[in-house]
């Protein structure tokens, strides 16, 4: 083979290890964006759950949301069919529920109190912690039961707006 064989043969196995790496690269960017609204999704069904459980309990309880996750999860034992631990954590935490009798300890989720059917109905209700995303954002609920998606900064700048401290992380 020539010399001016060898170079070509090279420079097409080098443009085609290129192509294939980008490919990888192209791939495994596709599948992370694809993974993400369904571990985000799921955590805002979990939320959107929680939300219409809270409008349940305020039915029986004079218009008031519960006041800690463990009021919330003791009503919630009263309907068999709907009783599951689950729901008070996100699946990006990857954690399993604790004792039934200690709920405020292991969830997930944090709680905003004090509010009752006559909040605002733009006020926030309860919220995911960010390290359950890598922190990178947390999904709302707010009082009208809708749950959105916030990326950290807008996070952070949204709590403080709320005039709402920015819970501590957890330690595993």
């Amino acid at each position: 083979m020539g010399q001016q064989m060898k170079k070509k043969v090279i420079a097409v196995a080098a443009g085609v290890l290129v192509v294939v790496i980008a490919g990888g690269i192209a791939v495994h960017r596709l599948a992370m964006a694809r993974a993400r609204p369904h571990v985000r999704g799921g955590c805002m069904s979990h939320l959107s759950q929680i939300g219409k459980l809270f409008k349940m309990y305020s039915m029986d309880h004079g218009g008031n949301y519960p006041q800690s996750w463990q009021d919330a999860r003791d009503w919630l034992a009263s309907w068999p069919e709907y009783n599951s631990d689950k729901i008070f954590i996100c699946p990006q935490a990857g954690q399993k529920p604790g004792r039934t009798n200690q709920v405020d300890s292991w969830c997930s989720f944090v709680l905003v109190t004090g509010l009752s059917t006559n909040s605002p109905k733009d006020g926030v209700h309860a919220f995911c912690r960010p390290e359950n995303h890598q922190g990178k954002g947390a999904n709302v609920l707010f009082t009208d039961g809708s749950v959105c998606w916030y990326q950290t900064e807008e996070f952070d700048k949204f709590l403080n707006e709320q005039g709402i401290d920015r819970p501590q992380q957890r330690r595993p």
